[in-house]
């Protein structure tokens, strides 16, 4: 089985569309335009990525990720077109204009050298994951005829080395759709998404409370099937399973092996 390189981002994942899928109703309201506020320029998205309108201008989000995802939203008709719509996740270019912001997802990481590292029987699983402060990952949700509010896409914003929040890559949609699917599921609709960039690997995981940290039983959801490797999208899995199953697999990658 070839592996992926431990570079790989996720920002360079397949971005199809799939069966869609719902979510949860809570979602992030943007200000109307021309509110009277003004946005600081310091957020407005790199002019290489799209040309936003200028009425953008006008948005005050109710918080630095929020004001990056405002923004994201708003410039999805001057992204969007006929010929993208899908690889976006929208079924064409009119639907990106009706877009609602979910509830954003915390994605926590497991580096390579950490997971060769890993011993069940010494460490903890809760030391493996590192929450990425810098990233967020916001579902973007439409209606269409006969299946409601669903995801079709997924806006990322990150922050940047100025601690400037900038929306920098849309689409995403199959695992967009994925995240949505099962954080529906009792337990696990705080957002948290595990991924294992070296291995390619996007889980689900339970955190009842958001105030508590997390444990080590911790369960996963897969969202993809991996069949080669034992995992079925949605069929949960304690953490320590699959972290100690993936080190012996982290330890054959030949990071030397072209991606």
């Amino acid at each position: 089985m070839q592996l992926r390189r431990h570079g790989l981002q996720l920002l360079v994942l397949l971005m199809t569309l799939t069966a869609t899928v719902p979510l949860s109703s809570a979602d992030i309201t943007c200000p109307p335009i021309n509110s009277g506020t003004v946005l600081s320029s310091t957020v407005t998205p790199p002019p290489r990525t799209f040309n936003p309108s200028p009425t953008l201008s006008s948005l005050t989000p109710p918080s630095l990720p929020n004001n990056a995802a405002c923004m994201g939203k708003s410039s999805l008709p001057d992204l969007v077109t006929d010929k993208n719509a899908v690889l976006l996740g929208f079924k064409d270019r009119s639907e990106a204009s009706s877009v609602t912001i979910g509830e954003p997802f915390k994605l926590y990481q497991v580096d390579l050298l950490d997971l060769r590292r890993f011993n069940p029987t010494t460490d903890n699983v809760k030391d493996l994951l590192k929450l990425n402060t810098s990233l967020l990952i916001y579902p973007l949700l439409t209606k269409r005829p006969g299946d409601g509010l669903m995801t079709r896409s997924a806006l990322v914003v990150s922050e940047l080395k100025d601690k400037t929040w900038r929306p920098t890559n849309w689409g995403l949609a199959q695992l967009a759709q994925a995240m949505a699917k099962y954080r529906g599921r009792e337990g696990y609709a705080s957002g948290i998404i595990v991924w294992i960039p070296s291995l390619n690997l996007h889980f689900l995981g339970n955190k009842p409370d958001d105030n508590e940290d997390i444990k080590e039983d911790l369960m996963l959801i897969p969202l993809a099937n991996r069949l080669a490797y034992g995992i079925e999208e949605g069929k949960e899995i304690l953490a320590k399973t699959v972290f100690t199953f993936y080190a012996r697999e982290a330890n054959t990658l030949n990071e030397n092996e072209p991606g």
